[in-house]
């Protein structure tokens, strides 16, 4: 079994090869769990690496559920039982850091399809697959490939949220206070949120978190103005706005069942690029 230690900077460059973003978070440290940030070291060599945020408090069938999202990342040299042995450490710090607190807790970790079967085979004691979800990606300078607005409405208009008073006003039509410093995270990070509003009303938004590719999150439509092309705008104007600023891939994620946003994603030139598996690792402590 190769050394777990505690993340420190001087491993940033290693953990770069193989997940740049997971090492601008390390970095930044933003929101992260006391002492959460491990490494496994081969050598000197740093082949997993990750660390915990909070995720948020939803309403469960026990009662309030507490999530927490687990970061990780691993080398093409990573072991399989370091891998297990680092997914049991996080099980148990989590399960400590909900106990002090007297929580229901979970921890959610997003994985490649591919790796569910071996996953599964190492954690099938206690380690489940929620909502499958599928990462849309769209690409390239393509002729012909531009966006042109489609809603005829007038008086609708997409901006960039700008300021406290703004957010909050975007933060009361989202409804999800849960997700507030999951959003402030992304903001600090240098995520813009978009918003559609028509007669001077929020009616839909967007985040927008620019990195290798800028990560498309949070799209939400008020129900009363679905089918009515005010997201289609609303991204239309969002690639074409990091499109300037020389992004030239975009990715999305969005739950296998649902329809409708996976219509949008392909209106848009969107093309499935990965499935994603929700997963859970119970720690219960009630």
């Amino acid at each position: 079994m190769n050394e777990v230690i505690k993340y420190a900077a001087k491993y940033n460059k290693q953990i770069a090869e193989f997940d740049p973003n997971l090492a601008k978070e390390l970095k930044a440290g933003i929101h992260m769990e006391s002492d959460s940030a491990l490494v496994i070291l081969d050598q000197e060599k740093v082949v997993i690496a990750g660390y915990l945020t909070y995720g948020g408090k939803f309403q469960g069938k026990k009662g309030d559920r507490h999530d927490y999202d687990l970061h990780i990342a691993w080398s093409d040299d990573a072991k399989e039982e370091d891998y297990a042995h680092l997914l049991v450490i996080y099980r148990h710090m989590v399960r400590d850091i909900a106990q002090k607190k007297s929580q229901l807790a979970e921890v959610r970790i997003f994985v490649d399809m591919t790796n569910v079967e071996f996953l599964d085979k190492l954690c099938q004691t206690w380690y489940g697959f929620g909502d499958t979800l599928l990462e849309m990606k769209r690409g390239g300078h393509r002729t012909g490939n531009e966006l042109n607005p489609k809603c005829e409405e007038a008086g609708y208009d997409v901006n960039v949220c700008s300021g406290e008073e703004e957010f909050e006003e975007y933060m009361e039509f989202y409804g999800r206070e849960d997700l507030r410093e999951s959003i402030q995270n992304k903001i600090i990070l240098g995520g813009q949120i978009y918003l559609g509003r028509l007669n001077g009303k929020i009616v839909s938004a967007a985040i927008a978190c620019p990195r290798e590719d800028v990560e498309i999150s949070d799209l939400y439509t008020a129900e009363d103005f679905r089918e009515n092309y005010y997201a289609h705008d609303l991204l239309a104007r969002l690639i074409k706005d990091y499109r300037a600023k020389r992004k030239k891939t975009f990715t999305f994620r969005v739950k296998a069942n649902n329809y409708g946003a996976i219509q949008l994603c392909q209106a848009i030139s969107f093309r499935l690029s990965k499935m994603v598996a929700e997963t859970y690792c119970l720690a219960e402590c009630e």
